[in-house]
C-alpha cells in the first residue's frame, strides 16, 4: 500500500492538481455560448469567471489556514467534495443565479492546492513534489481552456463539467488513501489561527516591500483575465470564430507561458526589471488596438502577452521571496490573494466594459493597468536618488 501511495503521489498528484486548477477557467472561452443559451447579458456571463475567483480568494484567506490546525488531509478530502458537488451542480442546474453560487464555490474548492504542497513540501523529495506540482498546475490552466471549447462545440458546453465533477470525485478517493498523514493532527488553538489571519490580512498594508510585489500581482492577473475573458468573445464576433477555432487560439498561452523554460536566462539580460516587460505590454495592447481587425496581430499580441505576464510572475516571486526570508510563507499568502483578486476584479470591469464599448476599451484599460506599476517603480527609483 505504501508504494501505492508513493506512485501516486510521484506520477497523479500534479495532474490531480492540473486538473483541479483547470475548473475555474473552463468557463471562460464558454462566455458567449453561455449568454447565449441562458439569455443573459455577457457582463453577466463573464462574471462566473470573477464569482469563482472570488470564492478562491476568500477560501486562501479564511481556510487555507486551518490546515495548520486540523488534519490537512481531512480538509482536503473536504474541499474535493466540495469540488465535486460544485461541478456536479454547474452541469445540472440552468439558473444563471445558482450558476453564479457553484461557481463560488468551484473557486473554493480549487484552494486545495496549496494544502497538498503545503504537506508535501516536508515529506522527502518535496521540492521535487512541489515543482511537479507547480507544472501541473501551469499545465491545466493553459489547457483548460482548449479542453472546455473543444468539448463544447461536441457535446455541449456543460460537458466539461460533468467530466471534472468525475475527475474531482476520483481525485478526492485518491488522495483520501495516498496523502501522508504524519502530520494529520488536529492544533485547535484558536487563538494561533486568528493572530495568522491577522497577520496574512495586515501584511499587505504593514509591508511596503509585501505591498510592493502584492500589487504587481494584482496588476498581471487583472490583465491576464481581462485578455483571457474577452477574447473569445471578441474572436467570435470579429472572426466568426466556431468554439473549437477558440480552443485552438487559447494554445497560444500555452506557448506564451513557455517562457518561463527561459525565464532565468530572460530575466539575467533584463537584469530582473519588471518595468521593461510592462513596456512591451503596453506596446502589444496598442499595437493590438491599433489593428484590431489582423488576427495575425492579435495571434501575435496575445502569444506576447502571456509571455511577459509569465516572465513578471517569475520575476515578483523571485524577488519577493530574496527580500523576505523567514517570512517567506505570510507573503506568499499575501502575494496569492493579492494574485486571484487582481483576476476576479479584472474579469468583472473588462467584461462590463465590453459590452458598453468593446474589445478596444478592454485593451486601454489594461494598459493603463499595466503602467501603474511602471509609473510607482520609476517613482521609488526617483525617490531613491533623492
Amino acid at each position: 500500500m505504501e508504494k501505492f501511495s508513493n506512485t501516486i503521489l510521484i506520477c497523479l498528484i500534479p495532474i490531480i492538481c492540473g486538473f483541479t486548477a483547470a475548473n475555474m477557467y473552463y468557463v471562460q472561452p464558454l462566455a458567449p455560448v453561455i449568454s447565449s443559451e441562458l439569455m443573459v447579458s455577457y457582463e453577466k456571463a463573464s462574471m462566473l469567471y470573477s464569482f469563482s475567483l472570488v470564492g478562491n480568494a476568500l477560501s486562501l484567506i479564511f481556510i487555507i489556514p486551518l490546515g495548520d490546525f486540523y488534519s490537512k488531509r481531512k480538509l482536503i478530502t473536504l474541499l474535493y467534495l466540495v469540488s465535486t458537488i460544485s461541478l456536479l451542480l454547474f452541469f445540472l442546474t440552468e439558473s444563471y443565479y445558482a450558476l453564479s453560487t457553484t461557481a463560488f464555490l468551484v473557486g473554493v474548492g480549487t484552494s486545495a492546492i496549496p494544502l497538498i504542497t503545503a504537506g508535501l513540501s516536508r515529506q522527502k523529495d518535496g521540492a521535487k513534489y512541489i515543482g511537479r506540482i507547480m507544472a501541473g498546475v501551469l499545465t491545466g490552466i493553459l489547457f483548460s481552456r482548449f479542453l472546455s471549447s473543444m468539448l463544447s462545440e461536441l457535446w455541449g458546453w456543460k460537458s466539461i463539467y460533468a467530466i471534472a465533477a468525475i475527475l474531482m470525485f476520483l481525485s478526492c478517493i485518491l488522495l483520501f488513501i495516498s496523502y501522508p498523514t504524519s502530520d494529520d493532527k488536529d492544533n485547535r488553538d484558536k487563538n494561533s489561527y486568528i493572530r495568522i489571519l491577522y497577520l496574512n490580512i495586515n501584511g499587505i498594508r504593514q509591508d511596503a516591500t509585501i505591498r510592493h510585489y502584492c500589487f504587481n500581482a494584482f496588476a498581471i492577473m487583472f490583465l491576464f483575465s481581462a485578455f483571457w475573458s474577452n477574447v473569445s468573445m471578441f474572436l467570435t464576433t470579429t472572426f466568426h470564430f466556431s468554439q473549437s477555432q477558440v480552443g485552438l487560439f487559447s494554445l497560444t498561452g500555452v506557448t506564451g507561458a513557455s517562457s518561463a523554460l527561459f525565464s532565468s536566462w530572460i530575466l539575467k539580460i533584463i537584469n530582473y526589471k519588471n518595468n521593461l516587460l510592462y513596456f512591451l505590454i503596453v506596446i502589444s495592447l496598442l499595437v493590438m488596438g491599433i489593428y484590431g481587425n489582423n488576427f495575425i496581430i492579435t495571434l501575435t499580441g496575445a502569444l506576447l502577452i502571456d509571455a511577459f505576464i509569465q516572465l513578471i510572475h517569475v520575476n515578483n516571486q523571485r524577488g519577493l521571496f530574496l527580500s523576505c526570508k523567514g517570512n517567506e510563507a505570510r507573503a506568499a499568502s499575501c502575494y496569492m490573494t493579492s494574485f486571484v483578486t487582481g483576476g476576479a476584479v479584472g474579469g468583472f470591469i473588462s467584461s462590463y466594459l465590453y459590452s458598453i464599448s468593446g474589445w478596444s476599451v478592454v485593451l486601454i484599460s489594461c494598459a493603463i493597468i499595466a503602467l501603474i506599476p511602471m509609473f510607482m517603480k520609476l517613482r521609488e527609483n526617483i525617490n531613491e536618488q533623492h
